[in-house]
């Protein structure tokens, strides 16, 4: 899967999940937890946006700067609202 950047960071991109169903599907946004450490990554949400696809959703899967590479709470509330 290629990741979707929604900007310019390497850090600010989502992976998106569809359903197997053609047609419109609810968009569910993860952002993942992780407590805004650079060590965790959007990698322990895929199961979550797999199953959330696997129920007819659409989801995107958020990655975003976190503490120690130039992020932190206030950083991923801005992205996490970028990456809607």
């Amino acid at each position: 899967m290629e990741p979707i950047a929604y900007g310019p960071h390497r850090d600010q991109v989502a992976d998106l999940y569809l359903p197997a169903a053609d047609g419109p599907a609810p968009l569910v946004v993860v952002p993942h937890g992780g407590f805004w450490r650079a060590e965790f990554d959007r990698t322990h949400a895929r199961p979550e946006a797999q199953a959330l696809a696997a129920l007819g959703h659409a989801v995107a899967n958020l990655e975003y700067r976190r503490v120690g590479d130039g992020g932190g709470w206030l950083q991923r509330c801005h992205e996490s609202s970028s990456g809607s």
